[in-house]
């Protein structure tokens, strides 16, 4: 998942905090995120000293947009100029160590989710600056290689949370040069855990080995960032495991909740979970079990109506609500089967085995009557941190692992 990212560094007097111009950019600050183009917003103050030694107070920021037009248009707005106006009331650019500077850039960062990363206590920035003719694409390959042999060799510091990265969009002026600027931003527990993870000679040993591309590296932390607007993108979105914990189920595999071998484990070929009912950006969900045992009990029986069962059937991923429209009754108890017209798969389905009625597990619409099963929307997101061994055609390569995130179907409008 690529998100467009606009990363901002700001110096500002010191009593910005409690100025009254502040009051009224946050005034503003309020309309110009009512856009529906901005996905989420993040901000932290840190004063001088800080994390990194800077020496002036400033303001962190960070912003997710669908796109940088979107992003210029709401700067361009009556209220977006206004709002610039009065920024210029609080900047303070000079410091006992020489004039300071506004910094703000847009990229495309991939590879993980930045509101994860937006919401550790500590945020890491690792700009790396290249010549304007550098070769981007051999340079991100040296560099992903590194990663995954640091992941294979257990070399991933404790205390890591979250990361993305990705390429600037255009240009960036680095130290008075044009750059182009390859970004990484990774969350952390603890600045502890930050320093274990880039101090000693680590940093000297990764620009040696990417010394090939001239870069100029630049390390820059942030403090914990409040989350001005809660990102859409995660709006009640929660993971319900990794890609590799769910059986890849065929036509003839029985009911849904029999076991399966998966990797060397047996396991049911679904999952069920309570639907999390806490409003925050990233949920947490309760696994519901679906043994022989506990089918036959009264508890698994109660309430299915929260209930979401999440399986892999062929290849691809499905979503749907735990409980039968039609007979309330447990859908792990069922089969699915594609859904074919003159020997052509069209969809998956799913027949509950109380009364044989079947549904679309696109559309939720059922064989007969007007019963609709709830189709629920999924995710597969790049699990941070890991890495798995799979098969191609030339042999085995390590990937990133994928991760299940799922939610109820969002009306529009």
């Amino acid at each position: 998942m690529t998100q467009i990212v606009e990363l901002g560094w700001i110096p500002v007097k010191q009593d910005y905090e409690d100025s009254p111009v502040t009051t009224s950019i946050k005034e503003l600050h309020s309309k110009v995120i009512g856009s529906s183009d901005l996905v989420g917003q993040w901000e932290g103050v840190q004063g001088p000293g800080g994390l990194d030694g800077c020496p002036v107070k400033s303001v962190h920021l960070a912003a997710v947009w669908t796109s940088v037009e979107a992003a210029d248009a709401a700067k361009q707005s009556p209220d977006g100029l206004e709002m610039r106006k009065l920024w210029g009331q609080v900047i303070e650019m000079s410091s006992p160590s020489g004039p300071v500077l506004p910094w703000t850039g847009y990229f495309n960062l991939g590879g993980g989710d930045f509101a994860k990363v937006a919401a550790s206590n500590v945020v890491l920035l690792t700009g790396s600056y290249l010549p304007v003719d550098a070769n981007t694409a051999a340079f991100e390959e040296k560099w992903q290689s590194m990663m995954r042999a640091q992941a294979s060799s257990g070399g991933v510091t404790a205390g890591f949370l979250a990361g993305v990265n990705g390429w600037s969009i255009g240009e960036v002026v680095y130290k008075g040069e044009k750059k182009k600027a390859f970004m990484v931003v990774t969350g952390w527990d603890s600045e502890e855990s930050v320093k274990a993870a880039i101090g000693g000679d680590k940093r000297a040993k990764f620009e040696e080995a990417l010394k090939e591309f001239n870069i100029q590296q630049q390390e820059h932390r942030a403090p914990e960032m409040n989350n001005f607007r809660r990102s859409r993108v995660d709006a009640g979105w929660f993971s319900v495991g990794l890609a590799s914990s769910f059986p890849d189920l065929g036509s003839d595999d029985g009911n849904l909740s029999d076991l399966r071998f998966c990797n060397t484990d047996l396991k049911p070929g679904c999952k069920v979970f309570h639907a999390p009912k806490a409003t925050g950006s990233v949920q947490q969900s309760t696994e519901v079990d679906i043994s022989p045992d506990a089918f036959e009990s009264a508890e698994m029986e109660g309430d299915l109506k929260d209930q979401v069962m999440v399986f892999r059937f062929k290849g691809k991923f499905h979503a749907i609500d735990h409980k039968c429209p039609h007979s309330s009754y447990p859908l792990s108890q069922g089969v699915p089967f594609d859904i074919e017209d003159f020997g052509i798969v069209l969809s998956t389905g799913v027949t509950c085995p109380k009364h044989s009625w079947s549904f679309d597990l696109t559309t939720g619409m059922s064989d007969r009557a007007r019963y609709k099963l709830g189709v629920w929307e999924v995710q597969l997101r790049d699990a941070a941190g890991s890495v798995t061994m799979v098969k191609v055609d030339d042999g085995s390569s390590e990937t990133p692992e994928k991760e299940v995130w799922v939610r109820r179907k969002q009306r529009i409008g």
